[in-house]
């Protein structure tokens, strides 16, 4: 059996961890609203997180003018892999 200063101990480490979640039970002001679910929340914009590439997913049109961009820019010559790739 635990001695009862032992015992104290827990029981005051237990109380002070209680406090720690303390601030996250309290709402925020600014966050208030939008935790209620009122205001303007539609003018947030989107953050899209890429988890497949290191570059924006394009769709095949848009992929199209991206790289007909580039071509206008700096023409891409055509190239084979078998004479070097150069």
């Amino acid at each position: 059996m635990a001695k009862p200063q032992q015992m104290r101990d827990r029981r005051s480490f237990i109380r002070k961890s209680g406090l720690a979640l303390l601030p996250g039970l309290i709402p925020m002001p600014g966050f208030s609203k939008v935790l209620a679910g009122v205001g303007e929340t539609a003018d947030l914009p989107t953050v899209t997180v890429n988890f497949v590439s290191d570059g924006e997913i394009l769709s095949p049109s848009q992929q199209i003018l991206k790289l007909s961009e580039i071509d206008k820019k700096s023409p891409v010559s055509a190239d084979s892999y078998n004479e070097g790739g150069v």
